[in-house]
């Protein structure tokens, strides 16, 4: 999480009170230290972690049981999991982690060289090893995107991923926002980005205003091409005429000198 963050969960955490049997409210220190104690996780994930401790506790929740939930969701998946996950072609996606990516680099030559089980066991080995490094150092799971080539199967890979809260939702917003057009992207992004909500009509409205804009000079230009096509088009049929006419005028000249020279 970071800063922007804390309203957000400060809202999650006091309403898990609220609703909670003993209905007790923290005081605004003890709000703070837990952000802090959880600042290292997703927000994504820390809201998903206390919706489901609430399905299943009466009792507010504290900072150990909400991570605890963190972890056993922070448990790194097994080396054949890993290896399903990899993309292995240039239209696959993939939402893997750091340790993945490190061992699939290793393994990736012996693959694309037709050795896929001397890739596998390469990979298995190299993962395994970046795994316990990462454990041994306490370093939290990342997980992060490969881009693929094949749009519908990226985007089904975001959705998948924003749901089970591997990547963070503005994340996986921006990136399916970021499959269609452009232009009709850029207010859509401001509707979903940190502006404040008082100014996000004004700013919205002027991206409408520039987008019509935009389409406005497009279809000035685009008409102009057309014209221009068509001036063109009518200027290579009148330069056809013309060369026809002198060739008719040409054909009846010499029709009538053989005339003359047969009298």
């Amino acid at each position: 999480m970071t800063s922007n963050d804390f309203n957000r969960f400060v809202d999650e955490w006091l309403f898990a009170y609220e609703i909670a049997a003993n209905k007790s409210v923290p005081s605004e220190r003890a709000v703070s230290f837990v952000f802090e104690l959880m600042i290292d996780y997703p927000i994504e994930s820390v809201i998903a972690a206390i919706k489901q401790y609430c399905k299943t506790n009466k009792f507010a929740p504290t900072p150990s049981d909400i991570i605890s939930l963190l972890e056993t969701g922070n448990k790194r998946p097994t080396s054949d999991e890993a290896w399903g996950i990899v993309p292995k072609s240039e239209r696959e996606s993939a939402v893997w982690t750091d340790e993945m990516a490190t061992a699939w680099l290793s393994a990736s030559v012996l693959y694309y060289d037709g050795d896929k089980i001397g890739a596998r066991m390469t990979f298995r080995a190299v993962y395994e090893r970046e795994c316990n490094e990462s454990l041994v150092m306490n370093k939290p799971i990342h997980w992060c995107l490969s881009r693929g080539d094949d749009k519908a199967h990226l985007k089904t890979i975001v959705e998948r991923a924003k749901l089970d809260g591997k990547l963070a939702h503005h994340q996986a917003e921006s990136i399916l926002l970021g499959l269609d057009s452009p232009k009709t992207n850029i207010v859509a992004l401001i509707a979903k980005s940190g502006v404040e909500e008082s100014k996000k009509k004004n700013i919205a409205a002027m991206c409408r205003g520039l987008l019509a804009e935009i389409e406005r000079v497009d279809a000035e230009e685009e008409k102009k091409k057309i014209e221009k096509e068509e001036s063109e088009k009518q200027r290579r049929l009148e330069l056809i005429a013309i060369a026809e006419q002198q060739l008719a005028a040409e054909k009846a000249a010499n029709d009538d000198i053989q005339e003359e020279q047969t009298a």
